[in-house]
């Protein structure tokens, strides 16, 4: 045990005296957050321009309502003071900057398609007596007039045309019926949006697709950047057959490395997460109706997340380790560790085009266990069965590791190989 603190120390002492060592042992969390905020920017900037864009816009609207019905939303909330000036000339675009084509309350389901493609912007209808309603008569009452919307939130115009324009016409029209006819007494109709957007589930989703990918290649670069220096650096530089000589054990000498190396590598993911965390706000900024980080995912979900990522993190430098003992010096072993990496790519990009799966065998692949569960936890669709799996497999695999590289440690021909 003496020895293999000996080592321990060694290789760790080695990293944190040198600044270029330990800035790229830290150098995934400072650039996953680069990253993730310079994207939550880019987002943000597009989803403002193409507001912009879309304010100046004219657009196609269908009601089943004439173009009169309807600018009566207009001329009873602007000569009743409930919105401001702003918001005014808004909804007096309802009367100028729409294009509106009468259809039949039968045509709206097939009509619905033209909104999906970007042909209409936004489909309105009102029951037909919706403005004419006498509300204090029906106060109470369970017949209350109704209004369906369809709109799609993945074009900007159609969002812009239901939130930006509709909604506040609609609401404050609400309130004129609320304050001067009944007094806030009941609800005064009903409404059917037929399609709505959550902005915490598609950043999960957004973040699902992308994190895997990108945490297995910044986890693989702090990797690289200590295991083929200890060893293959150590063999090429003549100093492995003068460690190999001393009293210590080859086992404890490989334990020691590898203990060293583990406890560096988990630095280095507990960097990118960080960064991670940290870029997580401006990412979201450009999400409309997402949360926070800490609001979007709760705690244990961060500690379920972080536990994942670690023991991926000592798969990695398992695999590492092993293929730098059969190198010669650090060009060939980072040679010789890059197809790994390709890999570790390839498996994070398969989570974008096929769904995780929910049988607990393809959570004992390693690499991809990693991925799936890191997307199980994102998407909130948490089998904790899988992730036990995912931790315990890891665990597994990397004891392995340990064993094979302490018997690499121990073949004359491996270690003195020229």
């Amino acid at each position: 045990m003496k020895n293999i603190l000996k080592i321990m120390n060694k290789e760790l002492m080695r990293v944190f005296k040198s600044k270029r060592m330990l800035l790229t042992l830290l150098l995934p969390g400072v650039l996953i957050y680069v990253m993730y905020t310079a994207m939550g920017s880019v987002i943000q900037s597009t989803i403002e321009k193409e507001t912009a864009n879309a304010k100046a816009d004219s657009y196609v609207v269908y009601t089943t309502n004439t173009v009169e019905e309807i600018d009566v939303l207009t001329s009873i909330i602007g000569s009743n003071g409930f919105i401001d000036v702003d918001e005014k000339v808004l909804i007096e675009g309802l009367g100028y900057n729409f294009q509106y084509t009468q259809i039949t309350t039968d045509a709206i389901e097939s009509s619905a398609a033209l909104v999906k493609s970007g042909e209409v912007d936004l489909i309105l209808s009102f029951d037909a007596d919706f403005f004419t309603t006498d509300f204090k008569a029906i106060s109470g009452t369970e017949h209350k007039p109704h209004y369906n919307v369809v709109y799609n939130p993945g074009s900007a115009k159609s969002e812009y045309a239901f939130s930006a324009v509709f909604m506040p016409a609609i609401n404050a029209f609400k309130e004129y019926v609320l304050s001067e006819v009944l007094d806030y007494d009941t609800n005064i109709f009903t409404s059917l949006v037929m399609v709505e957007i959550d902005g915490n589930r598609m950043m999960a989703d957004l973040m699902a697709n992308m994190l895997p990918m990108i945490m297995i290649m910044l986890l693989f670069s702090g990797c690289i950047a200590v295991a083929p220096e200890s060893i293959a650096g150590e063999k090429e530089r003549g100093t492995m057959a003068t460690l190999l000589a001393t009293p210590a054990r080859r086992s404890d000498i490989a334990i020691g490395k590898i203990a060293a190396l583990s406890i560096l590598a988990l630095i280095s993911g507990l960097s990118t997460f960080i960064g991670l965390i940290a870029s997580f706000p401006k990412l979201m900024s450009g999400v409309p109706g997402s949360s926070s980080f800490f609001a979007l995912y709760s705690f244990a979900d961060i500690l379920l997340l972080l536990l994942v990522i670690m023991s991926t993190v000592l798969v990695m430098i398992g695999l590492i380790s092993m293929v730098s003992s059969f190198s010669k010096n650090v060009k060939e072993a980072s040679m010789l560790v890059t197809p790994l990496m390709i890999l570790g790519l390839i498996v994070g990009m398969l989570n974008m085009f096929i769904t995780a799966p929910t049988s607990f065998l393809f959570y004992l692949i390693p690499l991809y266990n990693a991925v799936a569960a890191i997307s199980s936890i994102l998407t909130f669709e948490i089998v904790f069965v899988n992730l036990a799996v995912t931790v315990l497999s890891n665990i597994v695999y990397v004891a392995a590791f340990v064993w094979v590289l302490t018997k690499l440690f121990n073949s004359e021909k491996v270690m003195f190989s020229k």
